[in-house]
């Protein structure tokens, strides 16, 4: 069982790596969503 600070630090070391991933992400649904309003 992990106490709350322990998941908080963890989560705070990763948000770089999210980040990163994001802009990929962004771009993926911003892809996604003009193909939806495309095909509308």
């Amino acid at each position: 069982m992990e106490n709350n600070s322990t998941k908080l630090i963890k989560i705070l070391n990763r948000i770089p790596d999210i980040r990163q991933q994001s802009k990929l992400l962004h771009s993926l649904i911003d892809i996604i969503f003009i193909a939806i309003v495309a095909t509308a």
